[in-house]
């Protein structure tokens, strides 16, 4: 069975959080694995959609004023070849323009599959975020749904934030969850347990205090992509296997998609 879900990967450091961690592996576990897991990660925002790297590549650490050990950390994974080029080939005769790329992993990609399968035997291949409307990346999961319908066992994971203001982090861990991010959070769970997508598309207008949850919207769109996916694959039920908030006000909800 293919698997949809969204994950709030939170800061860097998720890879020493070993209770975290636990959480990760046991939820890989429990649902058997992946052949393949497709990550649209926050951090690849391109004009057109791109596909990454086919092969084991270097670690990208696009962070700052972390612990070295991070910048230490790898993830050697294999590359997935023959899906980059059947994705390739199906979504450009389904009229999207698509570049090829060897570009490497960015920490949305690493930190929650070091986690997710340790042993880094699963294949990855990283599909960007292309500059469009909601709508269209809602589209283009559709697409994606429909691509690994042909396919078995292969996991998408959208990987941003729920919520993601970087001025409001507290890292004592002593700020309670202020009040604009706690509505957010609420209003967006209850939109996808209603199969309100409409509203998921149309959340800065629709979502109480999505400026402030979201100052750019990059953290929010691979829920999109997710969702359109999900929706497409009759995977409307969402399961928090995360929840909750860490340093205040980041969300670290995690979110399988799940048949009713």
């Amino acid at each position: 069975m293919n698997r949809y879900s969204f994950i709030s990967h939170g800061a860097p450091t998720m890879v020493l959080d070993q209770e975290r961690g636990k959480e990760y592996t046991e939820w890989a576990r429990s649902s058997k694995g992946a052949d393949l897991v497709l990550v649209i990660s926050a951090h690849w925002e391109t004009e057109r959609i791109s596909l990454g790297t086919a092969q084991p590549g270097e670690l990208i650490y696009d962070f700052y004023g972390f612990p070295e050990e991070l910048y230490r950390i790898q993830y050697r994974a294999p590359g997935a070849p023959d899906a980059r080029n059947s994705l390739y080939s199906f979504l450009t005769d389904s009229g999207h323009s698509v570049d090829l790329t060897d570009r490497g992993w960015d920490h949305g990609v690493w930190t929650p599959l070091y986690w997710l399968f340790p042993d880094a035997s699963v294949p990855v291949l990283q599909i960007s975020i292309p500059a469009c409307s909601t709508a269209e990346l809602f589209s283009l999961g559709q697409n994606l749904a429909r691509w690994m319908q042909t396919h078995n066992r292969v996991w998408l994971i959208g990987s941003g934030g729920l919520t993601h203001n970087l001025r409001a982090i507290d890292f004592s861990g002593s700020m309670p969850v202020p009040e604009p991010m706690q509505e957010f959070q609420d209003f967006i769970k209850n939109c996808l347990e209603n199969q309100d997508y409409d509203s998921i598309q149309k959340y800065r207008e629709a979502a109480p205090h999505a400026s402030i949850n979201h100052p750019s919207p990059e953290h929010f769109l691979p829920l999109i992509v997710v969702a359109g996916a999900a929706s497409e694959a009759g995977m409307n039920r969402p399961v928090y296997v995360l929840d909750g908030f860490e340093f205040g006000s980041l969300s670290k909800v995690a979110i399988d998609f799940r048949p009713n």
